[in-house]
């Protein structure tokens, strides 16, 4: 039978608080308190710190309750016991495995909590792992059922069900689904939609849970038609791209720059520079001077000189003619 009234649970360790409420078959819940918090007292840490309903309480009145307690400091997992209240046996189960620690694992389907989960613990969070012979555990008990989302590729697998304390169960792949030009590689199990943590075993989740699909898209990139990005210019390169029709893939090449397009303003003679511009950008240059195309030497009348004459532009030029007595003076090397 319930006890009449409610134990002063303020001083007392959750773990005695809650097997004081389970063993009376009243639902207890847990509210903690974080080292980090405002009001966290160190020398209370692991003890209910207040309770509603208030001591004396009519349990008629109050088949339910809650316990606040001050949570431990941040914990050394290689020098300390974690908390392990809340979270999946097997998380329990691994360390203890770890540190060479038995463990004691009480399957209970009367205390509240999720299925799989540790409602209970002793040695409290916090002991010292030399102090630690054997990790005794209460865990929540029953039937979990495991789902699978395909998260929008495939058809996910049917469900299970897992008896607790039953052996771990291996979740099954899934092959990559191919949606058009793309394909969809599966990546595992997770917890969430998007984020969350990768998961193998039913031992990994507590109580009935869905677990997610998690895809890596893979596919032959189908690249659409080139764009104009940057436009070239007479002396610089432009740019075009193109992007994939099915993701976020580009691809860029240059442009040839055009070169200017010139427009002779004055035309270059023999012997002077003329003047042009481009008709694209205005850019103004030089037309070097061409030089004479001179023709023959020409030799005068009287044979003392010769003249040659530009066939561009008419232009004369002339010279004196050595006589045949200097030739002979430097054919003889006088």
């Amino acid at each position: 039978p319930m006890p009449a009234y409610w134990a002063d649970l303020e001083g007392m360790s959750q773990n005695s608080a809650m097997s004081w409420a389970s063993s009376n078959g009243i639902s207890l819940s847990v509210n903690t308190i974080k080292s980090s918090d405002s009001n966290y007292i160190a020398s209370m840490e692991g003890l209910v710190v207040s309770q509603s309903p208030r001591y004396g309480s009519l349990v008629s009145d109050y088949p339910s309750g809650s316990i606040t307690v001050m949570g431990p400091a941040k914990i050394d997992e290689n020098k300390q016991v974690p908390d392990f209240i809340g979270h999946s046996y097997s998380r329990a189960k691994d360390w203890a495995k770890e540190h060479g620690i038995s463990i004691s694992i009480d399957f209970d389907t009367s205390v509240d909590g999720k299925v799989g989960d540790v409602v209970s613990q002793s040695p409290e969070p916090g002991t010292a792992i030399e102090r630690v012979d054997t990790l005794r555990l209460v865990v929540k008990a029953g039937i979990q059922e495991i789902k699978f989302n395909a998260n929008g590729h495939g058809s996910a697998p049917g469900s299970i069900s897992i008896k607790t304390g039953d052996d771990a169960v291996s979740f099954p792949s899934m092959n990559n689904v191919v949606e058009g030009a793309k394909t969809y590689q599966f990546d595992g199990w997770y917890t969430s939609e998007s984020g969350g943590d990768r998961v193998y075993s039913s031992d990994q989740v507590s109580g009935n849970a869905t677990v997610y699909a998690h895809w890596t898209e893979k596919h032959e990139h189908v690249m659409g038609d080139w764009a104009t990005t940057k436009e070239p210019t007479c002396d610089a390169n432009g740019i075009k791209e193109r992007k994939c029709k099915y993701c976020d893939y580009k691809e860029s090449q240059d442009i040839p720059a055009l070169g200017h397009s010139w427009v002779t303003d004055n035309a270059a003679t023999c012997d002077a520079d003329g003047t042009k511009h481009c008709e694209r950008c205005g850019t103004t240059g030089t037309i070097p001077a061409a030089g004479h195309t001179w023709g023959e030497w020409i030799d005068s009348e009287d044979g003392t000189s010769q003249t040659r004459t530009c066939s561009v532009c008419g232009a004369t030029e002339s010279q004196q003619k050595e006589s045949q007595e200097e030739q002979q003076q430097e054919g003889n090397g006088e």
